[in-house]
């Protein structure tokens, strides 16, 4: 693993993180700063480029808003190149977007939809796209055991026993509570389905959201069995 593409992850992340836990007043201010991020995070760039090449915005962006609901690409390089170009509209202006967010998101807080329908999966995106494209997956071959049928099965109960802990626990804040049940979703979604190389990026997301010390217990039980989906 390259040290340097790992703390570029981990920083993309951390400012991520900053917007998901945002006003909307402070939106502009926040969307500057995860394009600050980008402009001087060499490894971010450099996916976020390669995903934009040909990429035609205006075709995907009127196809988003002229459904019922909006919603982003699926794919990890459509979801990363959309997300991209449409917040560089929303920062130079020639999107609106306190009135793209009253047309699109109808939920009793839009903006919290926003940020769950919109960064939340650029985020995940991002950390698919990075552990499937540029971890050294060869070397993740050799140095992981055998991920049998009942290891795979206690990685996703300690996963979901961490998510149950998590909603019992009073004293986290709602927006953390939705994006931590999101990430764990997909990782569990992912073990079940024998696509742990995607797992490590995420893994390292969920430790980035949840620094509280009294979690410190259940991601100690988890690492006990990261070298079945975590790479050196």
């Amino acid at each position: 693993m390259d040290k340097q593409n790992l703390k570029d992850i981990t920083s993309f992340n951390d400012v991520i993180e900053g917007m998901l836990k945002s006003k909307f007043v402070l939106v502009d201010k926040s969307i500057g700063k995860v394009l600050t991020e980008i402009a001087k995070n060499k490894t971010v760039y450099n996916i976020i480029a390669e995903c934009t090449i040909s990429y035609n915005f205006n075709r995907e962006y009127e196809l988003a808003c002229s459904g019922s609901k909006f919603s982003v690409p699926l794919e990890d390089d459509k979801c990363i190149a959309f997300v991209f170009l449409l917040l560089t509209n929303i920062d130079s202006k020639k999107i609106d977007i306190t009135k793209f967010i009253s047309e699109n998101f109808h939920s009793e807080n839009q903006y919290n939809e926003f940020l769950e329908k919109v960064i939340i999966p650029f985020k995940i995106a991002i950390l698919h796209y990075y552990d499937e494209n540029l971890v050294d997956n060869d070397k993740q071959e050799v140095l992981a055991p055998t991920l049998t049928t009942e290891i795979a099965s206690r990685i996703s109960f300690l996963f979901s026993n961490f998510l149950s802990k998590l909603n019992a626990d009073k004293k986290l804040k709602k927006d953390i509570l939705n994006n931590s049940s999101i990430i764990i979703k997909t990782i569990i979604n992912e073990i079940d389905n024998g696509k742990t190389s995607a797992v490590y990026a995420l893994y390292i997301g969920l430790k980035c959201v949840l620094k509280a010390r009294r979690y410190k217990k259940y991601f100690s039980e988890i690492d006990e069995l990261s070298n079945y989906f975590i790479g050196e």
